[in-house]
Order: C-alpha cells, then sequence, then structure tokens
C-alpha cells in the first residue's frame, strides 16, 4: 500500500517480540491461513489502489506476503502512475524482502528482526514496562480498547491506535481505517481460510531475483516512497 511501517505493523511487532505475550516460540494461535486483502490510500492527489494476499504456515515459522498496488498522482494538472509489487517472506531462521518488479531484494536472519523488533518495540513502551496483554498496551498508549466484534465471521479484538482502527483475529489484523501522517488509509480482508494447506513454493524466492544482505541498523521506518 505504501512503503511505511504501518500503526498495524506496531503491534504486530509487539507481538513478534513477544512483549506482550512472552517467550512463546509461536506466531500465532493457529497452524496455518490464506487471507487475501484489499487495500487503498490517499493523501494530497495521490490515490493508491491494491491487493494483498498472505499465507501463514507452520504457526508463523513461514509467512509470505505478496502486494500489488497502483499508485495514481495528480500534481498541478499532470497525472503519472507507478506500479508496485513486492514479495516479503519468512522462512524459518530467514526472512527475504524483494522487489519483483526490479528484481531485487534483501535477505536478512530472523534473529536480526527480532532484534530490531525488540528495540522498535522499545519506544513505545512507557518506563520499561512490559505489558500482559494487548489491551493494556493499547490503552496505555493513549489508544481506545473497544471491544470484540464479528468481521468475516471471525470473533475480532477492536481498537484504535493513532488514529487507526483494527480488527484482530488471532493475532492477524483483519481490517483496518483510519489515518496515518496525514494519509487516508484502509487495509480490508475479503476472504480467509484456516487450517488449509498450503504449497512449498509459496515460501521459496522466485527465481531471477538478485539478494543483498540487510544493511546492519536498516530503519524500519523510512523505506518510504
Amino acid at each position: 500500500m505504501f512503503r511505511v511501517l504501518s500503526i498495524s505493523g506496531v503491534v504486530v511487532l509487539f507481538l513478534f517480540s513477544h512483549i506482550i505475550y512472552g517467550q512463546s516460540t509461536k506466531r500465532y494461535e493457529f497452524k496455518s491461513m490464506i487471507i487475501d486483502y484489499e487495500t487503498e490510500s490517499s493523501v494530497m492527489g495521490t490515490k493508491t489502489k491494491g491487493t494483498k494476499t498472505v499465507w501463514i504456515d507452520q504457526f508463523g515459522e513461514k509467512e509470505a506476503s505478496y502486494t500489488k498496488a497502483t499508485t495514481t498522482m495528480s500534481l498541478l494538472g499532470m497525472n503519472s502512475t507507478e506500479e508496485k509489487e513486492d514479495l516479503s517472506i519468512i522462512d524459518g531462521k530467514t526472512a527475504y524482502t524483494i522487489n519483483l518488479i526490479e528484481k531485487t531484494g534483501f535477505k536478512s536472519d530472523i534473529t536480526e528482526m527480532q532484534n530490531m523488533a525488540n528495540a522498535f518495540a522499545l519506544n513505545y513502551q512507557r518506563n520499561g514496562k512490559k505489558y500482559k496483554n494487548l489491551r493494556e498496551f493499547v490503552e496505555d498508549n493513549k489508544g481506545e480498547w473497544i471491544g470484540e466484534e464479528t468481521f468475516l465471521g471471525k470473533k475480532c479484538e477492536v481498537f484504535v491506535l493513532m488514529e487507526v482502527k483494527m480488527w484482530m483475529y488471532k493475532n492477524v489484523v483483519l481490517k483496518s481505517e483510519g489515518q496515518m501522517k496525514g494519509m487516508d488509509i484502509t487495509e480490508t480482508a475479503k476472504s480467509i481460510q484456516e487450517g488449509v494447506s498450503i504449497p512449498k513454493d509459496k515460501f521459496k524466492v522466485p527465481a531471477g531475483i538478485t539478494l543483498t544482505d540487510m544493511p546492519k541498523g536498516f530503519d524500519m521506518e523510512t523505506d518510504e516512497e
């Protein structure tokens, strides 16, 4: 959708870093899931629409996310478009972030991602506090805990954090809507398949991709368009 760490991404980082849910080796409560999303954002004459598919297997040990989007820009009577096609993969102890249009990507050790997630999440902790649950984290960071709602037949925890409303099911954000840095954003799941078989090739790097190691100290918030 846009190459900025979203507010839902902040929540995912907390879950990934185990600050909320302890040192569990399982990132999710379910073994496998496939989610199809529609995404949309707009700001100052720039609109982006796209789709995203997420595949999760082995309780999150393997995860892949494929995003395809078109951005239309209108400025001073001139229009332009830009295509985006990205793939991210977590395969055991290795993570990949791939630009499928440029056929380039970064590779990193999952331990490094863990350390980055821990460091980033600490920015949202107050006085080193460790939260017992998601609700405590949301409310302590000036968010609003709404409660439970059913979305696509799934019972979700619903809350607002930094002007973004989210519907979370088993640690997966199924829907988010609101504003971030002046940008109107929505990401909405259109279908969910839980407990399904995931093809192994979903977690393989496509042929023809040039990979480099992720730079040390890579800033998780600066990957902007």
